[in-house]
Parts: structure tokens; C-alpha cells; sequence
């Protein structure tokens, strides 16, 4: 059956629709300056700056924080203010979430909850809803006295403190503790908490604190400092190395000459951040010895574009020793008795290479390799054999001091390229 063809009508209706995602962008939802400094919450998706007006972001007080004991406290905020891509938001208001608080109240116990509306000194108007669970079920007047009791400390409280103190004081325990130590002398309470909370007025907003501009600069300082940390430590190998690609798969998808310009700029990139620990490239004999190569062949052939890297390298103006720690090796092994010393022979040839002919210091001359069990030698017909023959491959290469293993036992359709871990 033919498709059904879209109206003009109906395809101008369609564009449009799809231009609107060109003219949306993103907005960093940052918390109140007071108390938390405009921190990141999040971020929101808007076309312009009204339209996001208004718009209340939900979280959980453990992303918000950290602390996984209030993983069950919900957030409100709402955005009341957008400068640039930042929305700025005001904190409407908390809740428990309703399983958590049904867990508390088990059987024979007491439950005392209240409704208590106060002003802070800035002159926001605040409902907060206290809720005391008590060991066993109580007297109505007893009940009656422990509200009386904790929205007179929940009064006095608001009386003295500010908007932002509030908040800390109910997000963080401490006016459920004041409530608690004033209420055990009415009757013995299990727990109290401030189950939730509703701005129902803004007062005076101050302008004291980090400024927006403040905020940023120190969060930039902060990010480049994570950053810097993450590239002296981040551990792996970009495993891109088009020489192999070119002699053994035939699978070049880059001309030569680019692909090494390629492989060139990231060891740039890593050599002017700093990165130590993560390998530029990895220098691949195990396809060639999967293409067909003897052991020999193999280690002639890798280590050959392994100086094909250097020289390169080294034609764009690198130091040898910032370079060659960056560089790792990638080999096949097998049963044939030159692969018990092919990663000595390797580490051999390497080491008086960069010492004598690169002048490359302690660091440079030790060469990295990892060994991954041949998937040549695997058979679909002799699957208990393939067990056999990947455990004693893999000894070899412990014997032979790899820095790195993974096994192929299973074997499948494109064995012959990559093998199954």
C-alpha cells in the first residue's frame, strides 16, 4: 500500500514544527544565592526566557546533597529569574515522600501532625506541617499538648531566623531535633520530622553573597582543576592504529597520510595536557598474525609501525620522552614456541632502539604490550579443545610478563578478526 502523501497545508505545519528545536536552548537551573550560593541543580530546555518562567524542578535532597539518609526528602524550586543561560530559582517548598512516612507509622503507634504557618524575619510566609510519631497511641490532650508544644518552637524559630535559615534548619535536622528534646518531656516520641514545607509568600530578597559572576569564575577554577586531575590520571588506549588496518584488513576507511595526522594531533593533545597514563595509540600485530603472519612476522611487522610513529612524531617537532610512554603494543600469541619470548624479544629490540638511536631516557625504553589469546585457533567441532588452548596461550603470556590479557574461548563467525572475551 502506497504512503499516504502529506497536504502543502500539512508539511508547512511539520517544518515548523521541527524549526522550534532550532530556536530551543539550554539553561543551567542554579538553587537560591541564600544558603546555597547558586549552585547547579540542573538543566532545562526553553526557547526563551519567559518561557521558562515559572517552570518548578523537582529533586531529591540526596542528588541535591549527596546524603543517601534523604534519599526519600522531595525539593521544589521554581524559576523566578533568568540571566543569560542561567535560571535562577527560589525554593518553594519540601516533602517526604509517602511510603517512607507510612513505613513509620506501624501498628499501635501514635501519629501527631500539625499545620503551622509562620513569617520570617525577611518577611516570607512559610507553612510547615510537623509530624511526631510516638511509640504507642496516645490521649487526645496529650496530643494536644505536643502540638501546642512544637508550634510554639516552629513560631519562635521563624521569629529570629530568615528565610534561608529556615530552610537549613529544616532540611538539615535542626528544628526537628529542637522540636524532639521539647516534646519527650510531654510523652516519649519515636521520631519527629518536618514532613513538609510550602512558600506560600516571598518577602525581601537580600543581595548580599557571591555574585553570578563569582559563581562562575569559581566554577570554572573548579572544573579545570577536575580536568587537569582526570588527564594525569585516566587510564585506557585509543585503539585507532591505521597501519595494521592498511597491511592486514584492508579496511581503510582514512587515507594513510591523514590518519597519522590524526594519531598525531591526539598525542599533541596529550602531551600538552599532561596525560601520562592513557596510550595515544595502540600498535596492533594481532590482526596481522590473524591475517596469517608467523610469530616472526608479526613482531617484525608491529614493531616496523611502531617506529613508523616515532619518526613521524618526531617529524612534528615531539620530544622522544614525552611521546614513546604513550605508545602501547598489542600482540597475538599462539602455541608456536616463539610466542613464550615474543614480549621479551619485543621489550628488547625497543629498549636499544629508543636508547641508542632516539636517546630516549628509563621511561621511554620500556615497551607496553597487551596479548589476547589467537581466535585463529578456535574450532566450532573441538569447543572443550578451545579451553585447552586459550588457558595454555594465556600462561604463556603471564610467563612472558604482559602487561595486560583477555582470553578468546568461544568461537564465533568473525573469530578470525576480533575473537569472543
Amino acid at each position: 500500500m502506497a504512503a499516504k502523501k502529506l497536504s502543502a497545508k500539512a508539511r508547512v505545519a511539520a517544518r515548523k514544527q521541527r524549526d522550534k528545536w532550532k530556536n530551543k536552548r539550554w539553561f543551567t537551573i542554579r538553587a537560591p544565592r541564600h544558603p546555597w550560593n547558586f549552585k547547579r541543580i540542573g538543566e532545562t530546555l526553553g526557547e526563551t526566557d519567559e518561557h521558562i518562567m515559572g517552570r518548578v524542578y523537582e529533586m531529591t535532597q540526596q542528588e541535591f546533597s549527596g546524603d543517601f539518609t534523604k534519599m526519600h526528602v522531595l525539593l521544589r524550586f521554581s524559576v523566578t529569574d533568568v540571566v543569560g543561560q542561567d535560571a535562577l530559582t527560589t525554593f518553594i517548598g519540601h516533602s517526604h515522600q509517602s511510603d517512607h512516612t507510612r513505613r513509620q507509622i506501624r501498628r499501635y503507634r501514635g501519629k501527631i501532625d500539625d499545620v503551622v504557618d509562620v513569617v520570617t524575619t525577611d518577611g516570607y510566609l512559610v507553612r510547615l506541617k510537623p509530624l511526631m510519631i510516638t511509640e504507642r497511641r496516645t490521649q487526645t490532650s496529650v496530643k494536644q499538648a505536643m502540638r501546642s508544644k512544637s508550634a510554639e518552637i516552629i513560631r519562635a524559630f521563624a521569629a529570629k531566623s530568615n528565610y534561608s535559615k529556615l530552610q537549613e534548619a529544616m532540611l538539615g535536622g535542626d528544628l526537628e531535633t529542637e522540636i524532639r528534646n521539647a516534646v519527650k518531656s510531654i510523652y516519649p516520641c519515636r521520631n519527629v520530622v518536618i514532613r513538609k514545607s510550602q512558600l506560600l509568600q516571598t518577602g525581601v530578597t537580600t543581595e548580599k553573597g557571591p555574585t553570578l559572576d563569582e559563581i562562575h569564575a569559581e566554577e570554572a577554577r573548579k572544573d579545570a582543576e577536575i580536568k587537569a586531575k582526570t588527564l594525569q590520571t585516566v587510564r585506557g588506549t585509543v585503539q585507532a592504529d591505521i597501519l595494521k588496518e592498511d597491511q592486514a584488513q584492508n579496511t581503510c576507511i582514512f587515507s594513510t597520510p591523514f590518519a597519522l595526522k590524526l594519531m598525531g594531533d591526539v598525542q599533541q593533545y596529550y602531551i600538552d595536557h599532561g596525560v601520562r597514563n592513557h596510550y595515544s595509540v595502540s600498535i596492533s600485530g594481532y590482526h596481522i598474525a590473524e591475517a596469517g603472519a608467523n610469530p616472526i612476522t608479526q613482531l617484525a611487522f608491529t614493531l616496523a609501525n611502531g617506529f613508523t610513529y616515532v619518526e613521524y612524531y618526531r617529524s612534528r617537532g615531539m620530544d622522544i620522552n614525552k611521546f614513546a610512554p604513550n605508545l602501547s603494543f598489542f600482540f597475538s600469541n599462539g602455541l608456536d614456541p616463539e610466542y613464550t619470548v615474543i614480549g621479551r624479544v619485543a621489550r628488547r629490540i625497543w629498549a636499544v632502539a629508543m636508547r641508542d638511536m632516539y636517546g630516549g631516557d628509563e621511561r621511554s625504553q620500556k615497551l607496553k604490550y597487551h596479548i589476547q589469546t589467537s581466535g585463529r585457533s578456535l574450532h566450532a567441532q573441538e569447543i572443550d579443545f578451545n579451553d585447552i588452548r586459550t588457558t595454555l596461550q594465556a600462561l604463556l603470556a603471564i610467563q612472558d610478563n604482559a602487561n595486560s590479557l583477555h582470553t578468546c574461548l568461544l568461537y564465533t563467525s568473525d573469530a578470525a578478526d576480533e575473537g569472543l572475551v
